[in-house]
């Protein structure tokens, strides 16, 4: 037989292990918990050697290198660990034996006598159907017990090539075991439960919010839940128990798939695209990569297991630069977004130190803790970014409330406007009724008292004079027809009305202008036009005036045009164009006024489609 030099693969101890005669472990003395750290030994051998030379070698052989770290890093060797036992039958209670590693690849456990070797179960590991193990727990366990010798030696072969091996190790009473089985089951489902909540939670406020921020961050707590589930070997366990050799494959996809939501959400919460085209380039290309890598895994597999210490470096340097990225995009842009900003640092500290922690594990620089680094700095990392969250959601509550507020300040002043509209031009009426009607018929009634032959030329004009003012002035009063005729009919009759009574040219074009409009923009709009018209009979001195009306895709377009005197817009602020205004603004349109001296005065108004306004 062949078995390599005992060497010692830890980062912490330099010198060679000292050779020494094994010591037994005294089962009897085992309460509930037992480290082997000291207490077991370990021998590296080729993938090759059978039972019987190790058996062998044991036996003859009391010079083995102690176990006194249980982190190997990252290598391409077989090990033998080897517990000496005596007086398994003087503890009250059965014995367990745990490796707290759910992933390795292959393991073998069997019990060496004086005379005879007894296999416990057959191999098991992540290149076998769960169903394998011994006993059906994420992690690998065996009783003690079953070996059926009061005194024998555990031989346990553990090999996961081309990867980081580590093997806590340690004897169990079967109650404590237990106890602590039921505190980890207490545990996941704690955190699993809070982290489905969670991503119900983000998934809703995108939902209402409209946001994609909250979609992103869902996707991220998904994949994030699956990858921590599946590096706590749950995954194997309760996904794909017959599917063996996929455990390591799906751990390299639900890794790179996890990166990439984790990219994808900083982005959209840093507003990388915003602040840095480079740095957004940057980080799409990363994606691209990953994707590229995820899509060919599962053809090349055998490539990827087989220079696994290749591809791990380029993963760990694709996440790298990403991670940096978005550190330092995040420090860049603390000047701009210093409340995001700072909640990503803190939870991207939180995650950057157990990665980190979790890389010198891998490489065996540092011992296995007693804890998960991972789980707990993604807890940490999905706790601070679910504050943010909630403090962004707040934010655009607060901006939304504060919208409202001017919304409806806005509208009162518009009512308070229309109101004062409407009283003013109720006293223009009642200034025309009184002032220019009144007092013609008061002069009427003089002159037909006297009943002068004379004057019954000037009393027959005068009478059709005024019946023409008063209708013209009602006419100006008059609800519109709207339900029977739409906005170019009812300017139309408009125009025929103001040909009547000025000298004006006037002419109307419409260009694809909608013929379905809801009643009270119909409304607005003509009256609109109808204030516009009113101007420049009464004011501008103009031959020719152009009207406009045009039908776009997004909005419509109203155009009045003349070629009159113009106007100073800085000293004609009347009560007619203050109410083309709010009229305008009340369908969130807009007037623009343009005019000049002997080149005369144009009027633009543009108002958005219905759809545009979310008006139903």
């Amino acid at each position: 037989m062949k078995i390599s030099c005992f060497n010692l693969l830890f980062f912490f101890s330099s010198l060679p292990a000292l050779s020494q005669s094994l010591d037994t472990l005294d089962a009897s003395q085992i309460k509930s918990k037992l480290s082997l750290i000291n207490h077991a030994y370990y021998l590296a051998a080729s993938a090759t050697t059978p039972i019987d030379s190790i058996a062998s070698f044991v036996r003859k052989f009391k010079n083995i290198d102690r176990l006194s770290q249980f982190n190997f890093g990252y290598n391409d060797t077989t090990y033998w660990l080897l517990i000496p036992i005596k007086n398994i039958q003087g503890n009250r209670e059965k014995l367990l034996i745990e490796i707290q590693n759910p992933h390795i690849d292959r393991i073998q456990t069997y019990c060496i006598g004086d005379s005879k070797i007894i296999q416990l179960g057959q191999e098991t590991g992540d290149f076998h159907a769960f169903s394998n193990r011994y006993i059906q727990h994420r992690n690998f366990i065996w009783p003690l017990n079953d070996c059926g010798l009061d005194n024998f030696t555990l031989a346990v072969r553990i090999e996961k090539r081309k990867s980081s091996l580590n093997i806590p190790a340690f004897i169990w009473t079967e109650s404590a075991h237990r106890n602590k089985s039921t505190l980890n089951t207490l545990f996941f489902g704690i955190s699993f439960g809070m982290m489905i909540l969670v991503s119900i939670y983000s998934l809703a406020a995108g939902v209402f919010l409209k946001t994609r921020i909250y979609f992103l961050y869902a996707l991220f707590i998904i994949t994030s839940i699956v990858f921590l589930a599946t590096f706590e070997g749950l995954s194997f366990q309760v996904l794909y128990p017959t599917w063996g050799n996929f455990n390591s494959l799906f751990r390299m996809l639900i890794n790179g798939l996890t990166t990439i939501t984790f990219i994808l959400f900083s982005k959209h919460f840093l507003k990388i695209k915003t602040h840095s085209n480079f740095l957004n380039q940057l980080l799409n290309s990363i994606i691209i990569i990953f994707i590229i890598l995820l899509s060919v895994t599962p053809f090349l597999k055998s490539i990827f297991f087989t220079h696994g210490l290749l591809m791990i470096p380029i993963i760990l340097s694709l996440s790298g630069i990403a991670n940096i990225s978005l550190f330092f995009g995040a420090l860049k842009f603390f000047s701009k977004q210093k409340s995001t900003s700072l909640f990503f640092l803190i939870a991207y500290s939180a995650i950057l130190v157990s990665g980190v922690l979790l890389i010198m594990e891998d490489f065996g620089w540092i011992e296995v803790l007693p804890f998960s680094l991972l789980f707990v700095g993604v807890l940490i990392e999905m706790l601070v970014f679910s504050l943010a969250l909630t403090f962004l959601m707040k934010k655009v509550y607060d901006e939304r409330n504060n919208l409202i507020q001017k919304l409806h300040q806005h509208q009162k002043q518009m009512m308070q406007s229309y109101v004062l509209g409407v009283e003013k031009e109720r006293e223009r009426i009642a200034g025309e009724l009184h002032d220019d009607v009144g007092s013609r018929l008061s002069n009427l009634r003089r002159l037909v008292t006297l009943s002068k032959s004379e004057n019954k030329a000037f009393i027959e004009n005068e009478i059709i004079a005024l019946s023409e003012d008063v209708r013209n002035l009602s006419h100006q009063i008059m609800p519109i027809g709207i339900r029977y005729k739409g906005l170019p009919q009812l300017v139309t009759d408009l125009i025929a009305h103001f040909k009547k009574n000025t000298e004006i040219k006037f002419m109307l074009q419409c260009y694809d202008f909608p013929e379905k409009i809801p009643e009270h923009e119909i409304h607005q709009l003509y009256r609109i036009i109808q204030e516009g018209l009113n101007n420049i009979a009464k004011h501008s001195r103009a031959s020719e005036a152009d009207i406009q009306l045009f039908g776009y895709d997004q909005e419509l377009i109203i155009a009045i045009e003349d070629n009159g005197i113009g106007l100073d817009l800085n000293l004609h602020k009347g009560l007619g164009l203050t109410q083309m205004k709010a009229r305008t603004e009340a369908l969130n349109g807009k007037l623009e006024i343009n005019s000049s001296p002997n080149y005369g005065t144009s009027l633009l108004i543009t108002i958005p489609f219905v759809e545009q306004r979310g008006i139903k």
